[in-house]
């Protein structure tokens, strides 16, 4: 018995190493990878249909030999939104509490506003290298049901997954702009119904604490450029 008790320690960290060089793997970018998702025809067809909606539909995942059953899959994006190539969420959890080499959720993006189908893998790839937090990507072919759907990035999800591999830390608060509004980060007061169509809660969805938003906007907004100086490096790393 105590023999395997010592054993245990190894073998924890050992597990830990692998899943960190599969998860590393996920976002290889010196291949293209290979993602198939296999679901019932009918329900491919009506997310393309509809793919200005945000309905989930189930699905089969797999990538690198590796599969993960009854995911969920939606349309996304803004103004590149496509029935032809529809850029992809795929919530590993959306149906059932499971993670796909410990993620719950990952991105395929269609690239269907860049021909070069590389300008913001480039840009990701510049910012990590200048140090700063920015989602992995790596690019892939696609396979609905065994046929080739095109070229797609794989992108990681800004969400709690991401804040802990750059920050250690996955308790503060996330939010996803959107960009298709008219608006410059003016500061429109503390009334939480000015800034519902901007700033979409990624993390405490159940309680957004959107104050600390109000004071960050409210304080680079309206300090003077002699403050900003002080005022700024509390909210923004300069």
């Amino acid at each position: 018995m105590k023999s395997h008790l010592r054993l245990l320690p190894l073998f924890v960290v050992l597990s830990s190493n692998l899943l960190a060089q599969q998860d590393i793997a996920i976002f290889d970018d010196t291949i293209v990878q290979e993602v198939r998702l296999t679901m019932d025809p009918a329900a491919w067809q009506t997310l393309r249909d509809g793919y200005l909606s945000d309905d989930y539909y189930h699905a089969d995942f797999a990538l690198k030999g590796t599969s993960l059953a009854d995911i969920g899959i939606k349309s996304r994006g803004s103004g590149s939104r496509s029935p032809h190539k529809p850029n992809l969420t795929v919530k590993f959890n959306k149906y059932v509490k499971q993670k796909f080499l410990g993620h719950n959720t990952i991105l395929l993006k269609a690239n269907n506003q860049d021909g070069s189908m590389m300008r913001e893998y480039l840009t990701m790839a510049l910012m990590r290298r200048l140090g700063l937090p920015a989602p992995r990507e790596a690019p892939a072919r696609l396979y609905i049901n065994g046929e080739f759907w095109g070229l797609y990035t794989i992108v990681e999800n800004p969400d709690e997954d991401l804040l802990v591999r750059v920050f250690k830390d996955s308790t503060g608060y996330l939010y996803d702009f959107n960009p298709a509004l008219d608006y410059n980060f003016e500061y429109l007061g503390s009334d939480p119904a000015r800034y519902g169509l901007m700033y979409e809660p990624k993390t405490h969805e159940d309680a957004p604490e959107l104050g600390k938003l109000f004071e960050m906007l409210r304080a680079v907004n309206n300090s003077t450029e002699a403050d900003f100086a002080t005022v700024g490096p509390v909210y923004v790393d300069l």
